[in-house]
Parts: structure tokens; sequence; C-alpha cells
């Protein structure tokens, strides 16, 4: 009997995860001792709920934002699809299907087609990595005239090469408006058509999107995103170690952290998470690492707390529930 790498990989991102898990204990990047405690302390459980409510509001009020440059979307709807997408981030094998379900989900309650909803995901997903490593490196930048160590003045050269090339990429994609159509017409193939055709879509949505007014805005709501998420690690981390450390090097860490995180290898960035933030915070000290390292265990737990009832939504929505959109979407 073959197995179709389908299903090869929907059964593949849980082994890996479950893998990652066990090397992440086995080797001893989280302390177990420190996760139990940390369960048994009111002020690490408040913050967590406090936290990662506020990180699922505004997560909601910038996909919010960002659906708004095609139709009228109530921040209701929003943060109802942001819940369910955060549910299935957990129980579909692959680090990105949550953002499949919003995108269908828009696509069968508005009547949206398909290209665009999927576009929105991925501008979502492209400008939310532009934002972190636009804060790391600013953050970088603010230490390095206070003083900092060798090794983060390496990282802060690999954070200003990696902006300067997230900003050509960006504009890039902005003036591609003549390029993709020259692409369209030399490949014929019906996929390449098809990829060409969702790139035009990107690139039309990425046009809306360079707009100053929706830029400052789109930034300013993941900063206040990543200052949920953060800012419970840090308050896991000082209270594990009782060694504060300065919010100008905490915070460009953890953004780099999660950049290797976001890469779709397992379902929620769970076992490549607690990795990552251990090697990159290990540039601070171990205790520090081994802290954070746990502060992720915490944070991917109260996450899928806080992403539950977007179970229930999706149990109980009604397919049929159809909106009304401009008359134009429906012609592209």
């Amino acid at each position: 009997m073959r197995i179709s790498s389908t299903a090869l990989k929907r059964y593949l991102r849980p082994v890996i995860a479950f893998i990652l898990l066990l090397l992440v204990l086995k080797m001893g990047f989280i302390d177990i001792n420190q996760l139990s405690l940390s369960f048994k302390n009111p002020a690490i459980l408040a913050a967590g709920l406090v936290f990662f409510t506020l990180h699922t509001l505004t997560f909601a009020l910038r996909w919010n934002i960002l659906v708004n440059l095609e139709i009228k979307y109530p921040f209701k709807s929003a943060a109802k699809e942001t819940l369910i997408g955060n549910f299935f981030n957990f129980f579909i094998p692959s680090g990105v299907g949550g953002d499949i379900v919003k995108a269908l989900s828009i696509s069968e309650s508005y009547k949206v087609p398909k290209k665009i909803s999927f576009s929105l995901v991925t501008i979502d997903r492209v400008l939310g990595l532009f934002c972190l490593i636009l804060f790391s490196t600013s953050f970088l930048l603010v230490e390095y005239f206070f003083g900092m160590t060798e090794a983060l003045t390496k990282l802060l050269h690999i954070s200003l090469l990696m902006l300067c090339l997230a900003c050509l990429g960006l504009l890039f994609l902005y003036h591609s408006k003549k390029i993709i159509p020259r692409l369209r017409s030399k490949f014929k193939f019906f996929l390449f058509q098809k990829l060409f055709s969702f790139a035009e879509q990107v690139q039309v949505n990425i046009t809306k999107a360079m707009q100053s007014k929706f830029m400052l805005r789109f930034i300013g709501v993941s900063f206040l995103m990543q200052c949920m998420s953060i800012g419970f690690l840090y308050v896991v981390t000082l209270t594990l170690t009782q060694e504060p450390v300065s919010v100008f090097v905490f915070l460009p860490l953890a953004c780099f952290a999660f950049m290797a995180s976001a890469i779709p290898l397992t379902p929620a960035g769970i076992g490549v998470g607690q990795a990552a933030f251990y090697f990159i915070f290990s540039l601070i000290n171990i205790p520090t690492a081994t802290a954070i390292t746990t502060g992720v265990s915490l944070m991917q737990f109260f996450m899928l707390i806080t992403a539950l009832p977007g179970g229930y939504f999706f149990a109980t929505s009604k397919k049929s529930a159809k909106h009304k959109v401009p008359e134009n979407l429906n012609q592209l």
C-alpha cells in the first residue's frame, strides 16, 4: 500500500514536533522543575491569561485592518476567524493551517475569490516578518549606543542586512506590476499561469498595503502584538532567574527567535520554538536561555487555551452565512 506525499507530510510534522520536544528535554533545554513551579505560580498564570487574551485581540485587529483593504470586514468577524485559525494551528499538522482556514473562511463567507483571500494571508505573513526584522534592528541599534557584546554586534549586522533585503524585496513586489505580465506571456504552462495570477494579486494588495497610513497602523498593531507575547516571556524569565535583562536586548533576541520558529515545520512551532529560543538566548547566558525555553512552553500552552473557543466557533458556525461584498470584487 503506497502512502501519498500529502498523507506523509500530514503525519510527519507532528512526529517532528514530538522528536524535537524529546531532544529539547533530553538535552536539558527545559527545566522540568521550573515548568512545574511555573504552573503553580499565580502571577505567571494570571500574566499568561491576560497577555495572550490581549495578544489574540491585537492579532485579530491586525487581520481586520489588512482585510479591510479589500472588503468591509467587521472586527467581530476578524476576532472569530482569528480564534478559529489559532485553533487549527495546533491541530492541523502544519505551521500554516490556521492561515489556510482563515483564507477559505473569507472566500466562503464573503464570496471573495480564493486568490484574493490567500494573497491577504500571504501579505500578513510577509509584512509580519518585516515587522519582526524592523523591531529587532531598531532595538539592537539602541543597545549599540549603550555598548554591546561582540556576539550582539554580529547579530546587529545580520539584522541590518536582513532589513535591507526585506526593504528591497517589498520594493520589488511594489514595482513588479510590469514584470509579472511579461513572465506570464512567456510561460504558458497551466501551473505557471496560476502562479503568476496569484503573484499579480499579491502585487495589487502589496501596492495598497504600502500606503504610509496603512503601514504605520500595521506596524503599530504588530508592535503591540509582539509586546504581549514578548512581555509574557520577559515576566517568566525574570520570575525564574531573578536576573534582569535589558529590554533592548531581550526584545530583538525574541524577535529573531520568533522568526526562526515561524518556519512552517511543526504545528504551532512546537519543538522548533523551544530550540530556537534556547540557542539564541544562550548568547546572554545559559540560565536565561533555560528560563525562556520554559517560558516558550508556557506561551504555547496559553496560546492553546485562548485558541480553544475557536474550535467551538468553527463547530457551531453556519456555512450558509454569506455577506455582501462590493461588485468589483466579483469581477476579479
